[in-house]
């Protein structure tokens, strides 16, 4: 009795043993295989995982892409807490010992990130690349490996951040609450890259692709909440957001 072909390959049409999607001979029968068809179920395998991922992996990294999103969480941050105004100190009034303290924090923040966005915006690329050809399956297993280790490392390095003495009251409070929701965004992400493996080694169920979708929206809540974190900080040592740094 024929094998069940394993993800990556399909039947024989002749002998009915399992070969690989792209393979031009069969190796049980010798069958050779118009490179018409070959090439026509290879774009229809390609297709079928960058339906699966593609577009969920663009969203993952999309909305978890800290930079982008930094302008617009900052101003969310600020329209947030117009009612409680009185709670927080007069803008620009931070000493410069304190100003200092809270920018570098919030700079810290974005760069703990570094290695983790850069490594999800590798695999969203990758991964955008199946559906042209341009990349493999095997490139695209290899980017969310990558992305995982890089995860773990921006997760290790901004749970171990530590908060500068001169942010003291409510800006410390508020820095242990930024650096939380943080590395629980890069921990996210980490998770999603590992899910993405599973779906590129072949787990293309139903389930698994909800996985990929919850971990999405976790991605999004989780990078608004880190950026608006590190601003209220920043807004409780008495700095203004105009003084804040911007990123691309």
């Amino acid at each position: 009795m024929p094998k069940t072909p394993k993800y990556n390959e399909i039947a024989c049409p002749k002998c009915k043993e399992p070969i690989a999607i792209d393979a031009q001979i069969c190796p049980h029968c010798r069958t050779e295989f118009d490179p018409a068809d070959v090439e026509t179920r290879v774009k229809s395998q390609r297709k079928a995982v960058a339906i699966g991922c593609g577009l969920i992996l663009a969203v993952i990294v999309g909305l978890a892409a800290l930079g982008s999103s930094g302008d617009d969480a900052s101003d969310k941050s600020s329209s947030d807490n117009v009612a409680a105004a009185d709670e927080y100190p007069e803008p620009g009034s931070a000493d410069p010992e304190v100003k200092d303290a809270a920018i570098g924090f919030y700079r810290s923040l974005f760069a703990g990130m570094g290695a983790c966005d850069k490594a999800a915006s590798k695999t969203a690329d990758v991964a955008n690349g199946l559906e042209t050809g341009g990349t493999t399956i095997y490139d695209a297993y290899s980017a969310a490996t990558a992305q995982v280790a890089a995860c773990k490392e921006s997760w290790n390095e901004l749970d171990g951040l530590e908060i500068p003495s001169a942010l003291a009251g409510p800006a410390r409070d508020a820095a242990e609450k930024a650096r939380e929701m943080c590395s629980n965004t890069a921990l996210t992400k980490q998770m999603g890259a590992e899910t993405m493996q599973e779906v590129f080694d072949g787990n293309m169920k139903p389930s698994k692709i909800e996985e990929m979708r919850q971990h999405a929206e976790a991605a999004q809540a989780g990078v608004l909440a880190c950026v608006a974190g590190a601003t209220d900080m920043a807004m409780k040592a008495g700095v203004n957001v105009e003084d804040l740094p911007k990123f691309d």
